[in-house]
């Protein structure tokens, strides 16, 4: 063995070691998208959350109130330093039917799959370059389910990085943000993960004792808990093609009904579909179950339609 072959390696070691230490730090940055209506206190407990964890938080931004105005900060803040963003969080309601009830452009339609793919087929949002997003920053979201549609995560990755390099990432549980009181009777505020299952029910109106049950059955054992259920009614509603009412299952899905599905990330057979009036309606019930503790603030959490 050529003894000067230790030697080199250990060279090549420091010089690699020296090259990590001596790259910039990188950033990271929180952004709380929303402010509390009357009688909650999410955003109020994520913001005291995060500012008294600067360390995970980062810098804490409170008056950014759609997703321009996130890549305005990214874009123009000096605080990046000389490196790519880090770890940049969006916390925000949203839910896996939803998207993210965050405007895209400020008094703007909400980030649905529909109007992430306007923003980006008309270019209105230029997506920011690798200087500032690279693949080692890293797109966290805060909100609920949005982990069960990568489709959609992926669309927003595109918004604020071309060519698919940023990685981003979001729970396919609920996320919630609340005030507890301690034995002292001072108040913490905490960041909990609780999971839920979910079903679409093609045709249903309401949830009714029988569907109730029959999903306790199956889901109790699951979720190891006491249930808390949520049923939210869907129902799309398009014009019928042009002399389509008699045939109207043999004739192309109209498009609008496919958007609509599109963003609420269903199928359309999870949908009962019928015509009334000259229009075509798709008809399910989404119930949700999760631990009772969810029940403390459902509508809270981002679970209307």
């Amino acid at each position: 063995m050529n003894p000067s072959a230790p030697l080199r390696w250990l060279l090549l070691l420091a010089l690699a070691l020296f090259s990590h230490l001596a790259r910039p730090a990188r950033q990271d940055v929180t952004f709380i998208l929303a402010s509390d209506n009357p009688g909650h206190q999410f955003f109020a407990a994520a913001r005291d959350y995060y500012a008294t964890r600067p360390a995970l938080a980062g810098t804490l931004v409170t008056s950014a109130r759609s997703l321009a105005e996130v890549r305005e900060f990214l874009l123009r803040s000096p605080l990046r330093g000389n490196a790519p963003w880090g770890r940049v969080r969006l916390v925000a309601h949203g839910s896996q039917w939803q998207g993210l009830r965050v405007p895209v452009f400020a008094e703007g339609a909400l980030a649905t799959a529909e109007t992430l793919d306007t923003a980006l087929v008309r270019q209105e949002f230029p997506p920011l370059p690798a200087e500032l997003l690279d693949r080692d920053s890293v797109l966290r979201v805060e909100s609920c389910g949005l982990g069960r549609r990568p489709a959609f995560l992926r669309q927003l990755g595109r918004l604020f990085s071309a060519g698919g390099r940023l990685r981003v990432e979001a729970n396919e549980g609920y996320v919630w943000f609340r005030q507890v009181q301690r034995d002292d009777g001072h108040s913490d505020s905490v960041r909990e993960e609780l999971p839920y299952r979910a079903q679409v029910v093609a045709g249903a109106a309401e949830l009714d004792d029988g569907l109730r049950e029959r999903l306790r059955r199956q889901w109790q054992g699951e979720l190891s808990a006491p249930l808390a259920f949520v049923a939210v009614p869907l129902r799309i509603d398009v014009p019928l093609p042009l002399h389509g009412e008699a045939g109207w299952r043999q004739l192309p899905q109209p498009p609008e009904a496919l958007a609509a599905l599109r963003n609420y990330g269903l199928r359309w057979s999870q949908l009962r579909w019928q015509v009334h009036d000259g229009r075509l309606q798709g008809l399910a019930l989404i119930v949700v179950a999760a631990a009772d503790a969810a029940a403390l603030d459902r509508q809270q959490l981002g679970l209307s339609l």
